[in-house]
């Protein structure tokens, strides 16, 4: 009888809800109905809740949880008293219009904000741009980020100072182009941990330039390292931003450049090559030394060169890794630099390393065979196809007189600007309560700028109603302009 109760429930309210619960012992150590509450506010969350959605009847929980009645009710009880739920006589609860609302976390700052909510069950999250998802090489992540346990003993050996010397060559072949040598290469914990250190070890002063918008993490170093920025913006006119960095280059107190190895991966904007050429030259000149964002260089749809190449390796600093075309759990990256400063070993040597030497060896393979610029190659046709299909759903969804945005030369985001009088913050405030994520502009600037862009990932998972989310992005756009377009009024 039991599973032909499950049975038939699970037909009835749906399969998103029906799966047995299993309790931790900290979860045994709570009262009986808070892990029914918290169960139950995670079926609200869940793909496929919404308002109005029947939720799992008393019966099938007292059979799901092995609790009794008065206990099933106690823990719908508390979430029908926060509105979360409400009950209708003889047919159950159901999911409340007040309850994605209320399930939504501030966080203690916008990131946090945004980042802590786009993981919530249920939320589509155009926040985070996740390329790794389609990448061929997906399923060598779990592989190579194998634990000690998963290696037999008599092989286990832990990696060097600098990383596993066959790893270092093959980067230093294969992904640099034989600009830098395997002396040149060290391999450490992470992306960040790569560029604060590249960042400490380099800069001889308090001033730093910083290619806007940039990646979410380097305001966080900067911070951290207690460096000034000087922001400069890749999409303002050639020849107005050359001349603005000659005469930043000039008041002689910049000690460092942090620019993208291709296009700004932010944006998606690529400059052309005499340009980049132009700034590569302006900084040897000045002896401005330059730290050189990799992390998307793989994902450029131009066949254009990256920024050492243009400028040579002894003025740059290039730090990168696969994250971004493998997956984050590889938990591997690199800093490639020309005569390596006596500070860079002082501050990787308290880095963890997370792979070992014969999981490193085993992504030298990978890199040596081939397999994975074929996979490259691959992903970034399955990202040109996901960026034409937003570019199509943003072109149908969201008010094109009142929005603009360009097609990325690669990455996996779209840059929307917005008019000014528009912050994306609160934007993200409005589509929250619809289980969306958004990321604000000013997420990307050292000093808070473009808050009335926001950035949208078509590297997410298109299971989701994501055209869908775009639409509801849109009306959520038209209601702030409307109420704007009043005021003024």
């Amino acid at each position: 009888m039991l599973n032909a109760d499950r049975a038939h429930n699970s037909t009835r309210r749906g399969e998103w809800w029906s799966s047995r619960a299993v309790m931790t012992a900290t979860q045994k150590r709570r009262p009986a109905y808070r892990v029914v509450v918290n169960y139950l506010e995670q079926v609200i969350q869940s793909r496929g809740a919404h308002n109005d959605e029947p939720l799992p009847s008393v019966r099938a929980l007292c059979a799901q949880f092995n609790r009794s009645p008065p206990t099933i009710v106690r823990a719908y009880t508390d979430l029908e008293a926060r509105e979360l739920i409400y009950a209708k006589p003889r047919r159950g609860y159901f999911v409340s219009s007040k309850a994605c609302r209320v399930l939504i976390e501030p966080g203690r700052n916008l990131l946090e904000t945004v980042y802590t909510n786009a993981r919530k069950p249920g939320v589509v999250p155009l926040s985070i741009d996740a390329p790794h998802y389609f990448s061929p090489l997906r399923h060598h992540a779990s592989d190579l980020n194998r634990t000690p346990a998963d290696i037999p003993h008599e092989t286990l050996r832990g990696p060097s100072f600098a990383g596993s010397p066959p790893l270092r060559a093959a980067i230093a072949e294969i992904v640099l182009g034989r600009h830098y040598g395997y002396d040149d290469l060290f391999i450490v914990s992470s992306f960040q941990n790569a560029l604060a250190a590249a960042i400490r070890s380099r800069c001889r002063g308090r001033k730093v330039l910083v290619e806007t918008p940039c990646t979410w993490a380097i305001p966080r170093v900067l911070d951290m390292l207690g460096l000034e920025a000087v922001e400069f913006d890749m999409r303002d006119d050639p020849d107005t931003l050359v001349a603005r960095l000659a005469e930043a280059c000039g008041q002689g107190d910049i000690a460092l450049a942090l620019v993208s190895s291709r296009m700004n991966q932010i944006t998606g904007h690529l400059l052309d090559e005499s340009t980049r050429r132009a700034i590569a030259t302006l900084f040897a000149q000045n002896q401005i030394h330059v730290v050189e964002n990799a992390s998307y260089a793989d994902l450029c749809f131009v066949d254009t060169p990256r920024f050492h190449a243009l400028c040579g390796a002894d003025n740059v600093t290039v730090v990168g890794g696969f994250s971004k075309t493998i997956g984050p759990e590889l938990g591997a990256a690199y800093i490639a630099t020309r005569e390596p400063p006596a500070e860079l070993f002082t501050y990787i040597q308290f880095l963890p390393n997370k792979l070992s030497s014969d999981a490193q060896e085993l992504l030298a393979g990978v890199l040596r065979s081939g397999e994975y610029d074929h996979a490259i190659g691959e992903l970034n046709e399955r990202l040109m196809a996901h960026r034409d299909r937003m570019l199509a759903a943003l072109a149908r969804c969201l008010p094109a007189f009142q929005c603009a945005y360009d097609s990325p030369a690669g990455g996996a985001v779209i840059w929307v600007r917005m008019p000014e009088t528009i912050r994306a913050d609160t934007l993200l405030r409005d589509v929250l309560a619809h289980c969306i994520t958004i990321a604000p502009g000013n997420l990307f600037s050292v000093y808070g700028r473009f808050a009335h862009c926001l950035r949208l990932s078509y590297a997410t998972d298109w299971s989701l109603p994501v055209e869908q989310a775009i639409r509801t992005i849109g009306h959520c756009l038209d209601r702030r302009l409307h109420a704007a377009s009043t005021r003024a009024g």
